[in-house]
């Protein structure tokens, strides 16, 4: 047994059980996992295009401009910032399950009180709090996804469920502020489009009660004999399932046990592996600009082709619908092709595409069928982005960091959406006319993503096919 400097204790130990647990073959148990804890995503691309669909709506309301609106959607995610360092430090040292528990909660709750807000003021606030509980999900249930999916089906299955669970959470969005602002009266259909998420909420927690806690976590804090139980039942599970009686041999490796302590865990990150934690920071930063921001910048460019607030909802399914088909083939090619390579093609061309969808609305070669055209091939590759995100940086971090190197990319990568949701409309506003300003606003975005393109190669490991052990040794 070793030290460090901050009275860690550091030892390795020899042990069959996360071999067991990786040469476990895929199955319904997995795909429960998948699901349940991926309702992090969904309600987060639920919250953030919900708020951009209602956008206009709540203006009227509340009788503020447009772009005083948007500082809902800012205040959203600067909580979401917050929420993802703190809780993703304590999963870290609390445990995946007891945090993924609690951030559901919070969310739900800020939710319900962001459908009965009785001001702009109040609904800002519970905004923010809102955020806090989704940026909380992230460490603790990116990691939780990590430490159960086998090695060779993680890049396929997290990136792909992850993205689907974003991006249809961002299509259930548009659908359903569409219809409730359309069909229900002003002053509640937008409440009734909170309301959704926190019953959602309720759901999903009631569902994670039954997925146990990650073996790879109980072991790191020394908890051998938790871990045992927690993975043999998965794995009589897993036979039983599958219907089978013998699973392949597992051969015991070596496994590094060190917990450090609160906040040095956060610490850590950046002193034990800063080109990491700096490319996964970049990585975070460049998607949620694009991301958040386009939903403050797309109602904007509809309007100004005349198309009624009420409506604009719906125009933007088909963007956010083909967003989701990325998320079929980006993780699929992670798998196949490697992480790296398809994290640059997804940053740069949708920085690119993103470019050119400006130049020509600024040429006026842009119709409103074009518009929405490019906007959906754009964010085919955004979206793509945030896909590929998610299965690259928790898995180069060891189990002992894992949880907080997530939540320190997320919050330090959502200032990203925080400054972007500041700076565009700041360019709509001083820059005229319209298509001019676009031009700008979407060549800062392309500059962005090409950055985001060149931090996917800088993030140093390939994570195809290996272990986590392979990729994240405690050093």
């Amino acid at each position: 047994m070793t030290g460090d400097s901050d009275g860690t204790s550091i030892k390795t130990v020899k042990t069959d059980l996360l071999a067991r647990l990786d040469r476990l073959p895929f199955s319904p148990f997995h795909r429960k996992v998948l699901l349940v804890l991926t309702a992090a995503y969904f309600l987060d691309g639920l919250e953030s295009t919900l708020y951009g669909g209602v956008l206009a709506v709540v203006a009227k309301v509340f009788k503020i401009t447009s772009i005083e609106s948007t500082l809902g959607l800012v205040l959203f995610l600067v909580g979401a910032a917050i929420g993802a360092e703190l809780f993703g430090v304590l999963a870290d040292v609390l445990g995946r399950k007891r945090l993924f528990m609690t951030t559901i909660l919070i969310y739900g709750l800020f939710t319900a009180l962001s459908a009965v807000s009785f001001s702009f003021i109040s609904l800002t606030v519970f905004r923010f709090l809102t955020g806090v509980g989704i940026g909380g999900e992230y460490g603790a249930v990116n990691s939780a996804l990590q430490e159960f999916v086998p090695p060779k089906e993680r890049g396929k299955w997290l990136g792909f469920i992850v993205g689907v669970g974003w991006d249809v959470g961002t299509v259930i969005a548009s659908l359903l502020s569409y219809f409730a602002i359309s069909r229900l009266p002003i002053s509640i259909g937008w409440r009734v489009a909170f309301l959704l998420g926190a019953i959602l909420a309720v759901f999903v927690w009631f569902i994670r009660r039954s997925i146990p806690e990650s073996p790879r976590w109980l072991l790191s804090k020394g908890r051998y004999n938790e871990a045992e139980q927690v993975v043999r039942s998965v794995e009589d599970l897993v036979k039983n399932q599958l219907g089978i009686t013998e699973l392949p041999q597992a051969q015991p490796e070596d496994v590094v046990i060190a917990s450090p302590r609160g906040w040095t865990v956060a610490k850590k990150v950046f002193t034990l592996y800063p080109r990491r934690a700096i490319s996964a920071v970049i990585l975070n930063f460049s998607e949620t600009w694009p991301y958040y921001t386009a939903f403050t910048l797309i109602p904007v460019f509809l309007t100004s082709l005349h198309v009624p607030a009420t409506v604009i909802p719906l125009y933007l399914v088909p963007v956010t619908a083909l967003g989701a088909v990325g998320a079929f083939v980006i993780p699929y090619l992670a798998d196949k092709v490697g992480r790296r390579p398809m994290a640059v093609v997804a940053y740069a061309v949708g920085g690119l595409l993103g470019l050119l969808m400006a130049y020509l609305y600024y040429i006026k070669a842009l119709n409103l069928a074009g518009l929405i055209g490019m906007l959906a091939l754009t964010y085919f590759f955004v979206y793509a982005a945030a896909d590929i995100l998610y299965v690259m940086i928790p898995e180069v971090f060891p189990t002992q960091l894992r949880a907080a190197a997530v939540g320190t990319a997320v919050s330090l990568g959502r200032l990203g959406g925080i400054i972007g949701a500041f700076v565009m409309p700041y360019i709509l506003v001083s820059f005229k006319p319209l298509p001019y300003a676009a031009l700008i606003a979407f060549t800062l975005m392309a500059v962005i993503m090409i950055i985001g393109a060149i931090a996917g190669v800088l993030i140093g490991v390939e994570g195809k096919g290996k272990s986590l052990e392979e990729l994240s040794t405690y050093k």
